[in-house]
């Protein structure tokens, strides 16, 4: 009975508002005299329930009363919802829209949702429960589900987009990036500045769970290796110089050895001697020039490359990661233009293309006739390293406020645990690295969604004692890599890691011992005081995601090839970090 007079409390507040025939505000205090009617018509702005109040009225005014101090110093005043928010309320843009919404200018679900959540997160709201606040949002929609006072916020959202499930407001806010790892979900913010109507989720979520984590399904992954730079297989065209170069290699020490038995078995002034001598004389020339020649072998286009992931920590330089993977560096690798917030590019060299022909009339073309005539300019996107210096940092400064350098992604790497750190991805397929920011390395990459004509991976990093695998940061990756991925089954995915700077402390026998500086010295142990750590739970494990291999039946005319890439411990990473 608690249960549902407590619904009946929080979703009536809408139902007489918009029963009412006109709404009476009063603002101010009468025992304050020198109080302006604007700040006080503020003051009672920041209230949460304001909101609904004035947005579910009718009409096109609101009636306003300021009390004086006797009853013939009231004032009452008619101010139009027009100029409402711009007087009342201190986002007066936000709360425009919200007020248009239920008049003229209809906003879609979505964007009612987000513009409803980001009015409210603007005010003033004691809550009881953790909930409240969705609650709250709820009364200005359509939807009314029964209130659970254990639900968080997370799962009072999950109420509300369950129903609607054209929307699909959940699987559109997994995919999102805040801009600060601690920032709210409620904010919807992402720093690729996209809003969650801008996303086209690939995925389902089944259902929500404890500690902001959802379970999602119909997702395709891949691993990310950490330990070392292994072998990439690669397929090769057979052109006639590398059939050259292979058959050299093969057959020219056995054509040595034939002359020298040549040579030793025909008498001395002989033609077959001098015939030897000639063979031999190739024979050896053709072996010395074999080490000059072979490289020859591995230039030139990859006609497809072995998809894998590497991950390193820091940032190397594009030639060192080449050079590691395939032996050599060939400037075949690049920086990812739009991979992540830290990625940058340019404008390429200009491009010169015929101007299409203006429409319109004869004399409006007559008017533009210099500009609807010859040829247009077009620029081609120029991917950049994304430590490389700047118009703001060339006069020899280390670190800039722009972007990473290499000195700060080294003083990055020597922070604290829980503090940003500096990544670097490998995609062998597209042939691109990506530099980003994460708290831990993410171990898969997760694909939930597409935005701006890309597809939105989630960088993940698995709890092993809960099996759930949580968000470290959203990358953008090219949409024909999803095609060599693996589909996972059913994932706990989370959004945030509940880890506190708390869970991990140092030993009492090293504590004092330890410097202040923020590299951590050799021989200290980390202990884990994460509570409940021993326990078991029925969480869902994610799968072993396979690596997947081209394919075996090369076409005609190619080869395949796996150079010998030395192993490197250049992505060796510490696994009890």
């Amino acid at each position: 009975m608690r249960a549902i007079l407590t619904d009946q409390q929080t979703y009536s507040i809408s139902d007489i508002i918009q029963g009412a025939l006109c709404v009476c505000v009063i603002a101010g205090n009468p025992s304050r005299r020198r109080q302006r009617r604007d700040d006080a018509l503020k003051a009672w702005g920041q209230r949460v329930w304001t909101l609904a109040e004035i947005v579910l009225s009718r009409g096109g005014s609101v009636m306003v009363q300021h009390p004086g101090p006797s009853p013939s110093t009231t004032t009452y005043e008619e101010i139009p919802k027009t100029k409402f928010a711009a007087r009342a309320w201190s986002d007066a843009m936000t709360s425009r829209q919200l007020l248009d919404n239920y008049g003229s200018l209809r906003l879609s679900r979505l964007q009612l949702a987000k513009v409803a959540l980001e009015c409210l997160m603007s005010r003033k709201f004691r809550a009881l429960h953790a909930g409240d606040r969705i609650y709250a949002m709820m009364s200005l929609l359509h939807i009314r589900p029964p209130i659970d006072r254990r639900d968080s916020s997370f799962q009072a959202l999950a109420r509300l987009s369950f129903p609607q499930d054209s929307d699909r407001l959940m699987e559109r806010l997994v995919c999102l990036l805040p801009n600060h790892a601690e920032e709210s979900w409620e904010a919807m913010t992402d720093q690729y500045r996209a809003s969650v109507w801008n996303i086209h989720p690939t995925i389902q979520v089944c259902a929500v769970g404890e500690n902001d984590t959802v379970v999602i399904d119909g997702a395709k992954g891949a691993q990310i290796q950490w330990s070392s730079f292994s072998a990439v297989r690669t397929t090769r065209r057979v052109t006639a110089v590398r059939q050259c170069i292979s058959m050299a290699i093969e057959y020219c020490p056995a054509l040595v050895l034939v002359a020298l038995l040549v040579v030793g078995s025909a008498g001395d002034g002989t033609v077959q001697r001098t015939g030897g001598i000639a063979m031999l004389a190739v024979a050896v020339l053709a072996v010395l020039c074999i080490p000059a020649v072979a490289p020859l072998m591995y230039r030139g286009k990859l006609w497809s490359v072995e998809p894998c992931f590497f991950g390193i920590e820091g940032y190397v330089p594009l030639d060192v990661v080449e050079a590691r993977l395939f032996g050599r560096g060939l400037n075949r690798m690049r920086w990812s233009p739009y991979g992540s917030p830290l990625s940058r590019h340019r404008e390429g060299e200009a491009l010169r293309e015929r101007a299409a022909p203006c429409g319109g009339s004869s004399e409006d073309q007559d008017v533009e006739e210099t500009s609807c005539r010859g040829f247009v300019d077009t620029y081609m996107v120029e991917p950049i390293d994304p430590c490389s210096p700047c118009s703001a940092c060339r006069d020899g400064g280390t670190h800039c406020k722009f972007h990473e350098t290499p000195a700060s992604c080294q003083d990055r790497s020597r922070s604290r645990m829980g503090e940003m750190k500096v990544f670097t991805l490998v995609d062998t397929f597209s042939m691109t690295a990506t530099l980003f920011h994460a708290v831990r390395p993410p171990t898969a990459l997760v694909v939930c969604g597409s935005e701006g004509g890309m597809k939105r991976a989630i960088a993940c990093s698995l709890d092993v004692t809960t099996g759930t695998l949580y968000r470290e940061t959203v990358l953008r990756i090219p949409s024909r890599c999803v095609d060599h991925m693996a589909s996972l089954e059913r994932v706990r995915l989370g959004l945030r890691r509940p880890l506190l700077p708390t869970d991990v402390e140092l030993s009492a026998s090293s504590s004092s011992s330890l410097s202040p500086s923020p590299v951590r010295s050799e021989g200290v142990p980390l202990q884990t005081s994460r509570p409940g750590a021993e326990t078991s739970t029925t969480s869902l494990l994610m799968q072993e995601i396979p690596r997947p291999r081209p394919p075996t039946g090369v076409p005609s005319g190619q080869q395949q090839t796996r150079p010998s890439a030395a192993s490197s411990d250049l992505g060796a990473r510490n696994e009890g970090r």
